[in-house]
């Protein structure tokens, strides 16, 4: 059965914790937002919906499990990773027939035993450092090699204690002194 917005933002907050659920609730999310970006919306634009069937059917017979607990026979099914891999099957597939005709922005997540779409590797962070000078007081700001933080002390103090930092920074020891008498 297709699920509307409100079902899904309700089952991304019933079971976005959940460990196959979870990202089963995220990506369809993920899904209905870029539709909604790119179309008339989720309503309206019925390939996407056919796309994520299954992965709405897993979602609901869950929740039709949990809702038979103490029922017998019990409806429903518990969600399994052979059938969250499946439903993924049918929204790759929908991605690549859609990327022929300028693609389709969502995220499909990760789930144990169950691939998402890569996650790409953060770069590093470059370090920063700021100062401010306030008559004969200086404050340092460091994003690091030191542990990000503010520091303060006397200027001369603080100008003897970078020389040893201006290594990991694009900075010279000129001009770090240039900023301290600027």
């Amino acid at each position: 059965m297709w699920m509307n917005e409100h079902d899904i933002n309700d089952a991304v907050r019933r079971y976005g914790e959940h460990p196959l659920l979870g990202p089963a609730t995220w990506t369809l999310d993920s899904l209905r937002v870029a539709v909604n970006g790119c179309s008339d919306g989720w309503p309206f634009w019925k390939a996407p919906g056919a796309a994520a069937a299954k992965l709405m059917d897993l979602i609901q017979a869950h929740q039709r499990w949990e809702r038979t607990e103490y029922q017998r026979p019990r409806e429903g099914a518990e969600a399994t990773a052979k059938a969250l891999r499946e439903a993924y099957a049918q929204l790759r597939r929908f991605r690549t027939v859609r990327a022929a005709v300028g693609g389709i922005d969502f995220t499909i997540y990760a789930a144990p035993d169950v691939p998402g779409d890569p996650v790409p590797e953060p770069e590093p962070a470059k370090p920063t450092v700021r100062l401010t000078v306030t008559g004969d007081q200086a404050t340092l700001v460091l994003s690091q090699p030191l542990a990000a933080g503010r520091y303060r002390g006397t200027v001369s103090h603080l100008v003897a204690d970078l020389e040893h930092l201006v290594a990991d920074t694009e900075a010279t020891v000129d001009e770090l002194r240039a900023a301290l008498d600027g």
